[in-house]
Protein backbone atom coordinates (compact mmCIF):
# COMPACT_ATOMS: atom_id res chain seq x y z
CA UNK A 1 0.00 0.00 0.00
CA UNK A 2 2.86 2.36 0.94
CA UNK A 3 4.37 1.97 -2.72
CA UNK A 4 0.85 2.49 -4.26
CA UNK A 5 0.82 5.59 -2.15
CA UNK A 6 4.36 7.02 -3.30
CA UNK A 7 3.75 5.78 -7.10
CA UNK A 8 0.10 8.11 -7.29
CA UNK A 9 2.21 10.95 -5.71
CA UNK A 10 5.03 10.94 -8.09
CA UNK A 11 2.91 10.17 -11.06
CA UNK A 12 0.85 13.02 -10.02
CA UNK A 13 3.84 15.19 -9.27
CA UNK A 14 5.03 14.36 -12.74
CA UNK A 15 2.28 14.94 -14.94
CA UNK A 16 1.57 18.28 -12.75
CA UNK A 17 4.58 20.05 -13.57
CA UNK A 18 4.19 22.49 -16.67
CA UNK A 19 7.09 23.34 -19.12
CA UNK A 20 7.32 27.06 -19.67
CA UNK A 21 5.53 28.25 -23.08
CA UNK A 22 3.68 24.11 -22.08
CA UNK A 23 -0.25 24.04 -21.81
CA UNK A 24 -1.06 21.40 -18.77
CA UNK A 25 -1.95 18.01 -19.34
CA UNK A 26 -5.96 16.51 -19.11
CA UNK A 27 -5.38 14.25 -15.96
CA UNK A 28 -7.84 11.66 -14.50
CA UNK A 29 -8.20 12.21 -11.02
CA UNK A 30 -9.55 10.15 -8.48
CA UNK A 31 -12.45 11.74 -6.49
CA UNK A 32 -12.55 9.84 -2.84
CA UNK A 33 -15.92 8.94 -0.86
CA UNK A 34 -17.07 10.92 1.66
CA UNK A 35 -15.55 9.74 4.80
CA UNK A 36 -17.48 7.56 7.26
CA UNK A 37 -18.43 8.97 10.27
CA UNK A 38 -18.09 6.10 12.87
CA UNK A 39 -14.11 6.30 11.15
CA UNK A 40 -13.56 9.90 11.03
CA UNK A 41 -15.03 9.54 15.37
CA UNK A 42 -12.50 7.09 15.48
CA UNK A 43 -9.49 8.68 13.77
CA UNK A 44 -10.01 11.88 15.80
CA UNK A 45 -9.83 9.81 19.23
CA UNK A 46 -7.13 8.18 18.27
CA UNK A 47 -5.36 11.78 17.08
CA UNK A 48 -6.41 13.09 20.01
CA UNK A 49 -4.40 10.49 21.69
CA UNK A 50 -1.34 11.63 20.23
CA UNK A 51 -2.69 15.79 20.80
CA UNK A 52 -3.78 16.22 17.45
CA UNK A 53 -7.02 17.84 16.95
CA UNK A 54 -9.13 17.56 13.62
CA UNK A 55 -12.42 18.56 12.81
CA UNK A 56 -15.38 15.72 11.43
CA UNK A 57 -17.72 18.27 11.20
CA UNK A 58 -18.00 20.56 8.52
CA UNK A 59 -17.82 20.74 4.86
CA UNK A 60 -15.90 17.90 2.69
CA UNK A 61 -13.16 20.13 2.09
CA UNK A 62 -12.72 21.35 5.62
CA UNK A 63 -12.25 17.47 7.14
CA UNK A 64 -9.98 16.84 4.15
CA UNK A 65 -7.96 19.82 4.82
CA UNK A 66 -7.43 18.97 8.98
CA UNK A 67 -6.87 15.64 8.28
CA UNK A 68 -4.09 16.55 6.00
CA UNK A 69 -3.16 19.23 8.25
CA UNK A 70 -2.56 16.63 11.34
CA UNK A 71 -1.10 14.42 8.81
CA UNK A 72 1.51 17.11 8.14
CA UNK A 73 2.02 17.74 12.07
CA UNK A 74 2.58 14.17 12.47
CA UNK A 75 5.51 14.01 9.73
CA UNK A 76 8.98 11.91 11.23
CA UNK A 77 7.09 11.27 14.72
CA UNK A 78 6.48 7.81 15.83
CA UNK A 79 2.49 8.26 15.18
CA UNK A 80 2.97 9.37 11.57
CA UNK A 81 2.66 5.51 10.10
CA UNK A 82 -0.10 4.86 12.38
CA UNK A 83 -2.11 8.22 11.98
CA UNK A 84 -1.46 8.21 8.03
CA UNK A 85 -2.96 4.77 7.47
CA UNK A 86 -5.83 5.15 9.96
CA UNK A 87 -6.73 8.14 7.47
CA UNK A 88 -6.46 6.33 4.43
CA UNK A 89 -8.92 4.07 5.64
Amino acid sequence: EEFMLLANRTVAAHVGKVAPGKTAKAFVYRIHDVPDYDRLVNLADIAAHFGYKIKIKGSARVVNKSINQMIEKSKGKPEEQLLSMLAIR
